[in-house]
């Protein structure tokens, strides 16, 4: 009898993070290591179908690299703190990527220190406030 062995990578990511949009408009929501230079993850821009949380529902932002990724990344930006950008989607839409930074088009940037990730068991609600 013949065994073949294959090896395959196992991708381990954290995804303890939840996003949930309690507003009545689409929104998408992107993470960033400081509040001093805004960039998109891509070069398309900020309209990436996995940042978008239709209204009512919510998504589990996805950090790769091991299960505690969230808590890594958190520890190593420079006020130790995970800021994220919620836009709409009209605004993505409407605007360039140039306009969206320059003219900072979000519509709430949501700093969130580990402490308070953990206390709110990793959720963050997005309404009018966020809490």
């Amino acid at each position: 009898m013949l065994f073949y062995f294959f090896s395959c990578a196992i991708d381990y990511a954290d995804t303890r993070l939840e996003i949930y949009n309690n507003s009545t408009i689409n929104i998408y929501v992107q993470e960033d290591r400081d509040t001093t230079q805004l960039l998109p993850h891509a070069k398309i821009g900020f309209v990436l179908p996995q940042y978008l949380i239709k209204s009512g529902a919510f998504i589990r932002m996805k950090k790769p690299g091991s299960k505690i990724a969230w808590e890594s990344y958190i520890n190593n930006t420079p006020d130790k703190k995970l800021h994220l950008y919620v836009f709409s989607e009209d605004t993505l839409i409407k605007y360039t990527t140039e306009q969206i930074i320059e003219g900072k088009r979000y519509l709430k940037r949501v700093d969130i220190s580990l402490k308070e990730l953990k206390a709110n068991n990793w959720k963050v609600i997005y309404t009018n406030t966020v809490r």
